[in-house]
């Protein structure tokens, strides 16, 4: 389940493939939140997703001929390992909207909210002037 205090990226109504039977298309509630896909049946905030998608190592890119599917505004999210899963939106603007958000989730990563050691800056060593300060290190 989604956390509620996760930022959304983007979230709408999206057809999905199922991915048993007769692969027919169902309309689902769809979020991108932090680095996950979330689908729901309805798209009321309380309700138990659907099914998930752990985005990170994803490719998302707009369907084509050789993927067999007779569907406007279709895209897909392709891993090597997985099941590949198939979706559909109302026009070519959200359809760009939705492979960009995911495009993005799919390669972030988290940045931790809490370190058990401080970050420190990189240290970079140059050579400074005036001659009494040769061999020191300096900050940029």
């Amino acid at each position: 389940k989604r956390s509620e205090d996760s930022a959304i990226s983007i979230q709408g109504w999206l057809q999905k493939q199922e991915s048993s039977g007769l692969k027919s298309w169902r309309k689902r509630w769809c979020v991108v939140s932090d680095f996950c896909f979330y689908y729901y049946k309805g798209s009321e905030e309380n309700q138990t997703p659907v099914g998930s998608i752990l985005l990170p190592s994803y490719t998302i890119s707009p369907c084509v001929k050789e993927d067999g599917l007779n569907k406007r505004f279709a895209f897909k999210a392709e891993h090597k390992n997985m099941r590949t899963v198939y979706f559909a939106a109302e026009n070519e603007n959200e359809m760009s909207a939705w492979i960009n958000a995911m495009s993005l989730a799919s390669v972030l990563q988290r940045t931790p909210r809490y370190t058990a050691y401080p970050t420190l800056p990189h240290t970079v060593y140059i050579q400074c002037t005036p001659p009494s300060l040769v061999g020191r290190t300096c900050l940029p």
